[in-house]
């Protein structure tokens, strides 16, 4: 299996987290249009996952508490029971 089939498999999108460091909760949704990276296909090759040389592949997550979203790294994150399903 390959690392973008791997983090595609393991954090799949609407996955509820966890900031590991400050407890912050949110979901994993696709990045906005607007984000430059966004338009390019070649290092997003989905809407809410990142992967190129420089990262070992990220997340798009969307915070609960209104702070803007941002590209997450899956180690910094955990999976959350939440909205009524099982992560």
């Amino acid at each position: 299996m390959s690392r973008l089939d791997d983090i595609r498999q393991t954090w799949p999108e609407q996955t509820a987290v966890q900031h590991r460091g400050t407890g912050a909760t949110g979901v994993i949704t696709p990045c906005p249009l607007r984000d430059p990276i966004a338009r390019d296909r070649r290092v997003r090759p989905t809407p809410h996952l990142l992967l190129n040389s420089s990262d070992p592949g990220v997340v798009w997550v969307r915070w609960d508490d209104q702070r803007p979203g941002c590209w997450m790294r899956p180690a910094q994150l955990r999976k959350i029971r939440a909205r009524g399903r099982t992560q």
